[in-house]
């Protein structure tokens, strides 16, 4: 059971300002599943009747417009607005709707039993059913609490600039037939050093956001703008589409606070595809192990996997192992492979890189590759002698080795880069792109 703690809560949202206007005939609630750290599955949601009634007998409709849902410490939000009741005298209550994370939709009820009245409000006993392709269920206590809502006309004056921590999660592999996806937080720094995505103090509400999608060339192509809701949040998507050639684009992000103004840029690659296709584009998106790996020739922020999914392909930038010779002779990079788009079949699964040593002459390096299904390897490829030119390296799984795969979407590439022949002459291994086609 989780026993909820929301006396802080109710003070930090005392009031509230539902998009430009004040709900005035209804009262507005909120309810919040996880009051610890120990509980893996953290739920806010704010909903509003859609019509008061004074008769207590009548089934009450509500909405659900506000909140999101951790769940195994992976974080979704409400799609759209919700819908639900409360019946026979509040006995019984129901919610439900979707949530959506970047990989991944699900749907979600959630069926309350009336316990007893607090002083705050009514505590229930709720059952939460998560579906998806590994079914959810448990309960918890929760106590729901009306809000009364109304307008903050106090603006706060920060005594010094404000240090904006701006953080960006997208979809940034796309096809034409698909919309490009963005959810944003803002944050004061100060009370977010670390940069965690799910920080629970120091968001910013009510910032600026501009989204901006351009070509290479800098022509304009789309643009979104709006404002950071009260938990420091900006999403939206975009249709691609045939305005978007296959090829690379940016997205350029624009936070603006008070006088405080933060910038960031991520890549966008298009893929070309028919609306028939039945294919998969894997592409790297996280590291595992970076060993001793450095991006120092890619975008230096101590990631390797944003280094490598580029498309097309190219050489421009690429990240290199630790100089390999007798005291220090390989080096480990192991990389998380996710799927894009479109769906699974039984044809050729092409596994392809671009490896080299930076230099000609010193020692020999070899470079070990290993595809993973969670932990069971599937295939392994050993390249020896690689020499100082980006070389193109493309693999056919055989059958047997496709029938191993029980999870697309838990694949992984492991490089092992070692000296062959150890000695003073050091040599780094390097890669610059990782591509996977199912």
């Amino acid at each position: 059971m989780h026993y909820l703690v929301i006396a802080s809560i109710a003070l930090i949202i005392s009031f509230m300002v539902i998009g430009s206007t004040l709900l005035e005939d209804s009262e507005r609630y909120v309810m919040i599943l996880g009051d610890d750290n120990t509980s893996p599955n953290d739920i806010y949601l704010e909903f509003y009747e859609i019509n008061s009634k004074n008769d207590r007998e009548v089934n009450r409709q509500v909405i659900v417009d506000e909140g999101f849902f951790l769940l195994d410490e992976k974080e979704y939000s409400l799609i759209d607005d919700w819908k639900g009741s409360f019946l026979d005298n509040d006995e019984l209550f129901f919610m439900t709707g979707n949530v959506e994370s970047f990989d991944e939709k699900i749907d979600i009820f959630l069926m309350g039993k009336f316990l007893q009245k607090t002083i705050d409000g009514s505590l229930y006993e709720i059952t939460v059913h998560i579906h998806s392709e590994s079914p959810i269920e448990f309960q918890t206590i929760v106590e729901i609490i009306g809000i009364v809502p109304r307008e903050n006309t106090q603006e706060i004056q920060p005594e010094t600039p404000i240090d904006l921590l701006f953080l960006i999660k997208d979809t940034h592999h796309r096809f034409q037939n698909q919309d490009y996806v963005f959810t944003a937080k803002l944050y004061d720094k100060k009370q977010n050093p670390s940069g965690e995505w799910n920080s629970k103090g120091g968001v910013i509400s009510g910032a600026e956001i501009i989204v901006q999608a351009i070509d290479l060339k800098g022509n304009l192509l789309r643009e979104i703008k709006g404002n950071t809701n009260e938990f420091g949040w900006f999403e939206g998507k975009f249709p691609t589409g045939m305005m978007f050639p296959r090829g690379e684009y940016l997205v350029l992000y624009t936070a603006k606070y008070q006088n405080n103004i933060a910038g960031f840029q991520k890549p966008l690659y298009v893929f070309e595809v028919k609306t028939d296709a039945n294919y998969r584009h894997f592409t790297p998106t996280s590291d595992i192990d970076r060993g001793k790996w450095k991006d120092d020739f890619g975008n230096g922020n101590d990631l390797m996997f944003d280094d490598l999914d580029e498309y097309p392909q190219d050489h421009l930038d690429y990240v290199r192992s630790r100089q390999l010779g007798t005291s220090t002779p390989d080096d480990t990079l192991h990389l998380k492979m996710n799927t894009y788009a479109g769906v699974t079949a039984d044809h050729s699964h092409i596994i392809s890189y671009t490896l080299r040593k930076d230099s000609s002459g010193g020692n020999n390096i070899a470079f070990t590759v290993t595809l993973f299904d969670g932990t069971n390897p599937i295939a392994q490829w050993i390249h020896l002698d690689v020499d100082e030119n980006f070389r193109l390296i493309t693999n056919i799984l055989t059958l047997e080795q496709m029938r191993k795969i029980s999870s697309y979407n838990n694949l992984s590439l492991e490089f092992v880069v070692e000296c062959t022949t150890c000695d003073l002459n050091k040599r780094n291994g390097q890669i610059s792109w990782v591509h996977m086609v199912v």
